[in-house]
């Protein structure tokens, strides 16, 4: 795997992020997986995995800020 390095993200590309997520005011994300990493069901299923939790701690935090 790579750096995480961010990169502009333009509206002709990213409409729905940026409209219905940014704009709005909306917490919004956009998730890329290489697709050689997701290639067999095994790493499906693990990814879909890392995905939840990351998502569920972030729900929590987000619970938790809010009282």
């Amino acid at each position: 795997m790579g750096a995480n390095v961010p990169y502009a993200v333009a509206p002709e590309d990213y409409y729905g992020l940026l409209v219905y997520g940014d704009y709005a005011g909306n917490p919004a994300l956009l998730v890329e997986i290489r697709q050689d990493v997701l290639a067999r069901p095994e790493q499906q299923e693990e990814w879909a995995h890392r995905l939840a939790a990351a998502l569920a701690i972030d729900i929590a935090l987000g619970a938790f800020k809010q009282g």
